[in-house]
């Protein structure tokens, strides 16, 4: 922590995110761990459509269809499907990301 020496330097601590903020003048934005993120977003979108959201399939590559015309994003598996929108929480190493980005797949 920023104050107290004593905590254990692990990669994972509580981080006071308000009084950090504060601190420096800056807006506070809150953080969720992404899979708690992941439930909420598959519990939510399978109650308005059980079938809504495929979870589990690797994306390879979309095609930005412009604002609000959807995406057609080709599935590892060689399928296509079509969405009104692409949620990219594929991790670290997006391919989402790194397409939106133009930066290297790895």
């Amino acid at each position: 922590y920023l104050w107290d020496e004593k905590p254990p330097a692990d990669w994972f601590v509580k981080f006071p995110l308000k009084a950090c903020a504060d601190l420096f003048g800056l807006p506070y934005t809150g953080v969720i761990d992404r899979p708690d993120l992941q439930a909420i977003l598959i519990e939510e979108c399978r109650k308005l459509k059980p079938d809504f959201i495929q979870n589990g399939a690797g994306v390879e590559s979309y095609v930005d269809h412009g604002r609000g015309k959807g995406v057609t994003v080709k599935l590892a598996n060689g399928e296509t499907a079509e969405a009104d929108m692409l949620v990219g929480s594929d991790g670290i190493w997006s391919a989402v990301r790194a397409q939106m980005y133009g930066e290297e797949i790895k």
